[in-house]
């Protein structure tokens, strides 16, 4: 109690709080916000209950990824930095979560 009753005398007197480098905007309306992209895939990763061939590519550019879990329909937007969003595609890539479109040959 103490500790959260400083923490909110820090932030009055002008010092902002600090926020992650990455931000996930899923169903809900709280976005999620992590402060590395080691983070933000585990979380990521445990959406889709750690099963392989789980999530969907939706889109890829350099601001955003989006996602679809097929298990829960949930649509994930990852929002960070191009090396961020790079490394964490690559990490789905490498533990083969990524779901194969069916239009792809």
């Amino acid at each position: 109690m103490e500790v959260k009753m400083a923490l909110n005398n820090e932030l009055r007197k002008g010092q902002s709080e600090i926020e992650g480098n990455l931000l996930v905007i899923g169903d809900t309306f709280l976005p999620y916000d992590f402060m590395n992209w080691r983070e933000c895939c585990n979380f990521l990763i445990d959406k889709c209950y750690g099963m392989k061939k789980a999530m969907t590519l939706v889109a890829k550019d350099k601001e955003h990824l989006e996602m679809r879990c097929p298990l829960t329909g949930e649509y994930l937007t990852v929002l960070g930095s191009t090396i961020d969003l790079e490394r964490i595609d690559r990490e789905f890539i490498l533990q083969n979560l990524y779901r194969r479109d069916k239009h792809s040959s």
